[in-house]
Formats: structure tokens, sequence, C-alpha cells
């Protein structure tokens, strides 16, 4: 059956090329010499990715309309994802973003690989219609770029920006540039040091130094699907939007190609060289810390009306420990959002699209920690012994994180013992807690998962409570807000939930004042009530 905005798109697309490929109409080239890349005015000529490549080899696209198609002219295959920056029932703004990924082969150019190219680029509500933003205004951002250089076995990082009369294209740098950016991130600063540094814009968001979607799990809240495509506020597609969205594609495969992308710099030797060269406490930092999150939520709408919600265990307990299935009724979920006081902004609705939606660890962090596995540098046993602290705050640890400082900077022979050692000097709760897993052998990764599953079992009869699911949102609330207070989220101009620009959760009035932990049988209290011992 031919849906709404296929319809729309047919109805506005103008010649089709032999291949089956669209001719988005006004495509918007340069004269047909190529351009090259600039960083702080002056030319980049020496990257080896494809975006370069095609650059050079022109014509030079002056917008997104113009770069999709010299992708699709010069032979590559574009996947299209769209999502409602402002919610999936608040389409009343009309911004809304598209982030292609790119495949194929380019001729004598070489060939690009699922998670090897990525670009994005937004929308603009023109009264009744939808349209692609492609205004050259001053600083206008008109794309983003993330594409992979085989010689320098990590990726550079693009924008296309207005400069009054038309598109400019410009290097920001790359991976390494953004571990650079990213050295003092919830580490040990003097008076005047900030977080971030400034090489580029991206290290706010992309902190591991590869591609990012903050849904990257299925659902994937807010994002369109062939099944659920996202409400229009009413508006028509303009032909240029109504010809790419003849190719939308399900976030599934956005999703796949983020994580083809991680996986891919996670392995690259390159990349490990510069990691390497990093200290000791930049290179285990996503194991302890929040580097970069991602946001789970449960599977199904919430207009779907069932019976029950699903809870993300993730929201509980790292997945490396334990994971599982966990339920709760879909009327004490309503009635837990009522008591709460959630409401959505912007529109008359008390949640997001989906219930439960919150933070989880990142993927990104996951799969880093698995490449320093891999290298040797830590086992197994030293992750599980790091996750286990503060275990029922999988994602945004203040306890665990603050234990990153106690590392040697440097990953000498013997730097464990003299990490233990730190930790016994410093005495705290935390670093007890981490130093008795280290040292008893009862405390092992094995023991460590048992606890977790007994916990995440606590968990799901718990949720079984009405009580508890007014409870368990309270928390949630909190640590949406955690995100906005943690370090990653230090710079005001730029955040990972790009506040502002989206609106991702609802707000709640009825959380109570302190702050909310969860106790190893998963009870919701004020961090006092907590005893100061570790319990397993």
């Amino acid at each position: 059956m031919t849906t709404n905005i296929a319809r729309l798109a047919i109805a506005a697309v103008g010649a089709v090329l032999a291949t089956g490929i669209f001719l988005i109409p006004g495509a918007t080239v340069r004269a047909q010499a190529g351009c090259t890349a600039l960083r702080n005015g002056q030319m980049v000529t020496g990257n080896r990715d494809m975006l370069a490549r095609l650059l050079a080899t022109g014509p030079c696209p002056a917008d997104a309309v113009g770069f999709r198609t010299l992708l699709q002219t010069k032979g590559g295959k574009v996947a299209t994802a769209f999502i409602d920056n402002r919610g999936f029932h608040n389409p009343g703004s009309g911004s809304f973003s598209l982030f292609g990924t790119v495949s194929g082969q380019f001729g004598q150019l070489g060939a690009v690989q699922d998670g090897e190219l990525f670009f994005g680029h937004f929308t603009v509500a023109l009264s009744s219609r939808l349209a692609l933003d492609l205004s050259p205004a001053r600083n206008n951002l008109m794309l983003e770029a993330i594409a992979w250089d085989n010689g320098k076995g990590f990726y550079n990082f693009y924008e296309l920006r207005g400069n009054g009369s038309t598109g400019t294209w410009s290097y920001a740098g790359d991976s390494a540039d953004i571990l650079a950016d990213t050295e003092l991130l919830h580490r040990q600063k003097s008076s005047g040091q900030v977080p971030f540094g400034s090489r580029l814009r991206c290290s706010h968001c992309h902190v591991n130094g590869g591609p990012i979607m903050k849904e990257l799990a299925a659902p994937h809240n807010d994002w369109w699907t062939v099944d659920r495509q996202l409400p229009l506020g009413g508006r028509q597609l303009d032909a240029r939007l109504a010809a790419l969205a003849t190719g939308f594609v399900s976030a599934d495969t956005l999703s796949a190609a983020v994580r083809a992308g991680l996986d891919k710099l996670a392995v690259s030797p390159q990349f490990n060289t510069v990691r390497a060269g990093r200290s000791l406490q930049e290179q285990l930092r996503p194991l302890f810390c929040a580097v970069e999150i991602n946001l789970e939520s449960d599977l199904r709408p919430l207009d779907d009306n069932l019976a029950g919600t699903s809870v993300p265990s993730g929201m509980f307990v790292d997945p490396r420990l334990a994971a599982g299935p966990l339920q709760a009724s879909r009327a004490d979920y309503d009635a837990a959002l009522r008591t709460t006081g959630s409401r959505f902004p912007e529109i008359d609705r008390r949640d997001a699209d989906h219930a439960w939606l919150g933070p989880v660890k990142g993927s990104a962090d996951q799969v880093a920690v698995r490449a320093l596995v891999d290298s040797g540098l830590i086992d197994g046993e030293f992750v599980s012994d790091v996750l286990a602290v503060d275990f029922t705050n999988p994602a945004l640890s203040v306890d665990r994180c603050g234990l990153l400082k106690r590392v040697p900077l440097r990953a000498a022979q013997g730097w464990q013992a003299d990490f233990r050692a730190a930790l016994l000097a410093a005495g705290d709760r935390p670093a007890k807690e981490l130093l008795a897993n280290f040292t008893d052998a009862s405390r092992n990764e094995r023991e460590h998962r048992a606890t977790a599953a007994r916990f995440l079992d606590a968990c799901g009869a718990r949720l079984k409570a009405p009580a508890f699911v007014v409870s368990a949102l309270r928390l949630l609330a909190q640590r949406r807000q955690e995100i906005a207070t943690n370090e990653i989220s230090s710079d005001p101009q730029r955040q990972i939930l790009e506040p502002g620009f989206r609106l991702i959760f609802p707000n709640q009035s009825g959380a109570p004042s302190g702050r909310l932990r969860l106790s190893e049988t998963c009870e919701v209290t004020s961090s006092a009530s907590l005893s100061s011992a570790p319990k397993h």
C-alpha cells in the first residue's frame, strides 16, 4: 500500500535516471571545477576520505541537494533516515533532520562501505510546506558530514556553511583532534581549565571520535520508520524534500551503519595507536564515566495502548553485568505520569512517544572498553570490578566516575598496583569498594554478574507495585536532568542532547528534592539513607 509520504513524493518528483535514482529538482552545483574544504582560511589538501575526493573532482556542491546529486551521479547509494527534532508528536515548528549513510562504488575514486560516510542536514517550515533548509545565510549550518580516511585510519569531520551567497565547505578536524579536545573531560583540572577544547565543534557530541546516534537501539524514539511514519503537522512536502522522501529508510538502517562505524574505529590500528598515546586516564575514561550516552525506551509507542510497558533494563544496570525483560502495567505508568506532573513541552501530551525514555550507557563507550580488553591493557575482571561500583547507576554514576582521577597517568609496568595504592590512600566509600573488588577473590566477575542478576530480579518484582513505578519514574526524571549537569554537557552552547534544537524528554514537576538512588535490593531512596559500606 502506498504511504502518504510516498504519494506526495511521487507526485512531486520529476525526471528519473535510467538507474532508477531520482534527480532532485533544483540541485545546486557550482561550475564543473572541484573545490577544496578550508580550515582556518587555508585549503586542506592532505585528506584521503571519499568526501574530499568528490569535492576535488567536482562539480562542487553548494548545498545539500547539490551534494546528494553529486553522490548519486558518481555512483553512490544514499539511505536517508528522518527524525523530528522536537518530538514525534510535535511537528509544529517544522524542525526535522535528515541523516544519510552512503555506500557504493565511486568509479576510480574507490568504494565506500557502510559506516564510512555519513551526512546530515535540516528542514524549515515555509507556511503550509515543509522544505529543505538550503539558506546560504552567513554561518548557517547547511550540512555536516563524517568521512572515513583510509590513510589516517579514522574519521574526518566537515561542515557546509553559508557565507551570505552560497555554501562554503570547511574541514573541522578529525578523530584525533577530538581526543585532544576532550583531554580534560572528567579529569583533574587546574584553575581556569575547562573540560573541552576548541579544535572542533563536533567534540561535544562525538566524544569517542566516531559517528553517533543517540537513539541507537530500537525503537529509535522520534525517528521515521516504514511502519510508523512521522506526522508532518498538516504540511505538504516541497518538491525537493518529496523526492528524498521516496528513499526514506527506517532508523534501523542508520543504526546499523553507526554500529559498523564504531566497530571500524575500535579495531583501527592507527586510531588505537593515537589513543594509546593519550594518558591512561583518558584511555580508561569510557569505563568509569559517561563519555557518550544513548537513549532507550519501551519498545512499543504509547499510542498502541497496550496493557503493559517494557522497561529498559539498561536503566537499572549495565548490560555487561546483567540484562533481561522488565515490565510495568500501563495503568500504573499512566498514574505515575499524573502523580509526577509529567508534561511534554509545547504540546498537550504527558510523555514522549515511548514510555520510560531515558539514558543508558553509551554503546560507543562499551565498544571503546572492549577494544581496551582486546588490546590486553585491561581484562574482563578489571571491567566488572569497576562496573560493580555503584552498579545501580549504570550510565551517570558520580561515584564511579570520580575514581578515574585515582588512575595513574601512564600505563607503566605495575600501574594497577599504583592504582590500588591510590585507592587505599583515598579512603572514601567508592575507593574502598573498588579496592575490595580488586583484592577480595570472592568478588570476581562471576559474583558481580550474580549480584546484578539478583538486583534485576528484584526490580522486576518491585515494578508490579504502583508506588514503585512512581518512584522509578521520579528517579528516571532525575537521571534525565543529570545529563545536563554532567561534564559531558558542560559547554552551554554545545551539549550532547542539543537543548534548544532538540526536545526529547517530558518535564516533571512532582519530583522530590534531594538525590535519589537505587539500593542493591532495588529500592528508590535518598543517598543519605544508604549504607556507606558495600553490601556484597
